[in-house]
């Protein structure tokens, strides 16, 4: 049987929190395949630049996002390939209740 942890829910919980949010969502999605900079989700999102910074900030300390500088810029892409599978995996689910939705 599959053993789990106070940690390993702690941590969970804390994941399933960030990405409840749908800024956060976005901007997961839109760095599956690339880096941006704030500059750029915020064109991309049409919000605030403080918007963005903060959400990126909860999802680095999280370790979900990673930074690089180049120059003046600063470039954020996913850190962990997990994220990825776990949010395709959300958005699959999503998909299938909407259909069933929509069926009724």
């Amino acid at each position: 049987m599959y053993q789990i942890d106070d940690q390993q829910i702690k941590e969970a919980v804390k994941i399933a929190k960030l990405l409840s949010h749908p800024v956060r969502v976005i901007i997961l999605t839109l760095l599956k395949n690339n880096e941006c900079t704030v500059s750029q989700l915020v064109d991309k999102l049409d919000l605030d630049q403080s918007a963005i910074s903060h959400q990126i900030q909860l999802l680095k300390e999280e370790n979900l996002l990673s930074a690089r500088r180049e120059g003046k810029q600063i470039f954020y892409k996913l850190d962990d390939s997990h994220i990825l599978e776990t949010l395709q995996g959300i958005l699959d689910h999503a998909n299938h209740v909407i259909k069933i939705k929509e069926q009724k």
